[in-house]
């Protein structure tokens, strides 16, 4: 999705490639909804920081309120995306998924409530620009000065709805955004879209059937240690029968 050079002034025509970027100059701005929420908002400023960095030009950031610009990037669902042909099925995307398409001059990074778009930038710019999140301390993120996107249109939605690493140094919100990362170790906030959590994530023998309620009646579900059928500091006996 793009071809380092030098010299070329950024634009580009109907039919040939989008020039994001070229010699640190940029003919486009990102646009978000004017209601956009937190975590679109902060995608674009994502969007802007990383570009920034790989090819030397800011992108402006502007609300769809703006009358329309020749080349926008279109960063989360806003009035705009009708207007150019471009539409969001929000129940197949769901929280997580998002869509990359071109359409004319125009890029698209949308996604769904609430992580789907900010997942999207860090997919362009991960899948299809180089960059890389190893650890929160360790990142590539590539330089190209001039930056090309082709015709693209993709989807994709994240086929595990739960993603989570239980790793000393692997919770920080940002890193773990950046790697689609939205399980409960991590430390999302608003700003990420926050995260997925369920009930007990672990260790839940005792609450689902607790030695205080079914030892008494039942003390083969519970773990036989040195021939002693153990009330405290138990375990369920998976072997048992009636336990499983």
């Amino acid at each position: 999705m793009n071809a380092p050079g030098s010299g070329t002034q950024p634009g580009n025509s109907p039919g040939e490639l989008l020039v994001l970027a070229a010699d640190g100059r940029t003919p486009y701005t990102i646009i978000v909804a004017s209601d956009a929420g937190v975590p679109c908002r902060h995608a674009a400023e994502e969007l802007q920081r990383f570009l920034h960095e790989i090819t030397g030009a800011k992108l402006p950031i502007s609300s769809d309120d703006a009358p329309p610009g020749e080349r926008e990037v279109l960063v989360g669902n806003s009035a705009r995306l009708g207007r150019i042909g471009v539409e969001l099925d929000p129940a197949a995307l769901g929280t997580d998924g998002y869509v990359l398409a071109t359409a004319g001059p125009h890029l698209v990074i949308a996604g769904g409530e609430p992580r789907g778009t900010l997942y999207g930038v860090y997919g362009f710019l991960h899948d299809h620009l180089g960059s890389r999140w190893f650890t929160t301390g360790h990142s590539t993120i590539p330089s190209i000065p001039r930056l090309t996107v082709p015709a693209v249109r993709e989807t994709y939605v994240p086929p595990l709805t739960f993603r989570n690493f239980m790793l000393f140094g692997a919770a920080d919100a940002d890193w773990c955004a950046r790697n689609h990362l939205n399980g409960m170790d991590s430390e999302a906030t608003a700003l990420q879209g926050g995260k997925l959590t369920h009930w007990q994530y672990g260790h839940s023998f005792d609450s689902l059937v607790p030695a205080k309620r079914y030892y008494d009646s039942h003390p083969e579900y519970f773990a036989l240690i040195d021939g002693e059928r153990r009330r405290e500091n138990t375990q369920l006996c998976c072997t048992s029968e009636g336990a499983i």
